[in-house]
């Protein structure tokens, strides 16, 4: 074992380099996923605005032609342009934002900045995963790869601790030797092939270990490099497990939160329909808090179903059940693929 020692641990460190390599690849994809989830939001904000604006106008010219009919002191009007103009913009402002970020996700998907690209609007629906907190964790210590490789870096270093008490040993060397003689002339080569003429030596050399000032400090080496990795180990164990509980927690919590965003949005479209058919008795001041207010929700909306998303993918990275396939594409665990 000691002198194979060299090949055992490069054929582990190649298994330790791929699992990196496959970590990376999870990584990625959940990272290019939340730009693209992000984007996909941006876009929405976006649409919220403009139909938020788009009401805004129309309420700017029910307001005039109010006004201009004596009905409304000025200053109503000057409301509704003020913020007519307000929406126009923070409406130009996020669609600088969004070409921006486009850009960025160009760029990170190593296409030219000057490739059209176009952020589908269709929602991306990801399974989410009914499981509890202690069932997460139980999945994180079965299938994380980097737990995998502390676990395997364990046993190496218990492994060298071996192998260095094996220079504490004595030696034991048998050694021997046979010599012929030799005359010109006779057979092949003049070697002399009769027993009695050759002569044989043989023994056994003993070292005992009386000195191995530089052995000893070696294991102790060894014991101390494989004591801080039993530590590491239990660290990273407890870091799984509350990272994988805490990843259940937020799925919930996102969850519970696009209810409640949903629901809001609903009241306030409801509001917005109400104004709508008592026109005549709400003031523009009203109408302009009920479209922000509307415009807030959805955008709480979208961001909760963001927030959603990520932490799917969150969930299934840090319990180790993401996976890529050869293609890039994401394998959910129950074998479907989305892209």
């Amino acid at each position: 074992m000691v002198a194979r020692e060299d090949l055992t641990q490069a054929e582990r460190d190649l298994v330790y380099a791929a699992r990196r390599y496959e970590t990376a690849r999870r990584d990625l994809l959940v990272e290019i996923a939340r730009e693209f989830f992000s984007l996909q939001q941006q876009q929405r904000s976006i649409a919220n605005q403009e139909r938020a604006l788009e009401l805004l106008r129309r309420l700017e010219r029910r307001t005039g032609a109010l006004v201009e009919a004596g009905r409304l002191a000025e200053f109503q009007r000057n409301i509704a342009a003020s913020d007519v103009l307000r929406g126009e913009a923070r409406l130009a402002d996020q669609r600088e934002r969004f070409i921006l970020g486009l850009d960025r996700f160009k760029v990170r998907l190593g296409v030219p900045v000057g490739t059209v690209l176009t952020i589908s609007p269709d929602v991306v629906t990801l399974p989410e995963p009914l499981i509890e907190p202690g069932a997460a964790a139980e999945a994180a210590l079965g299938f994380r790869l980097d737990l995998q490789t502390q676990r395997d870096r364990l046993i190496d270093a218990n492994r060298r601790v071996s192998n260095a008490r094996d220079g504490l040993l004595p030696e034991a060397d048998l050694v021997g030797s046979a010599t012929f003689r030799t005359k010109p002339g006779v057979g092949e080569g003049g070697v002399v092939y009769e027993a009695g003429d050759a002569i044989y030596q043989g023994g056994v050399q003993v070292n005992w270990p009386l000195d191995r000032q530089q052995e000893a400090l070696a294991t102790r080496r060894a014991q101390i490099e494989a004591e801080r990795s039993r530590r590491d180990l239990d660290a990273l164990v407890d870091t799984v497990v509350l990272d994988a509980r805490a990843s259940v927690r937020e799925i919930e919590r996102a969850r519970f939160s696009l209810q409640l965003q949903e629901r809001a949005v609903q009241i306030n479209l409801r509001r917005a329909k109400e104004q709508e058919i008592k026109a005549d008795e709400v003031t523009a001041q009203q109408v302009v808090d009920t479209a922000n207010a509307l415009r807030d929700a959805e955008n709480a909306r979208d961001q909760a179903r963001t927030d959603l998303s990520n932490a799917v993918l969150n969930h299934l990275r840090v319990t180790g059940q993401l996976r890529v396939t050869r293609e890039g594409l994401l394998q959910l665990p129950g074998g479907s693929e989305g892209r």
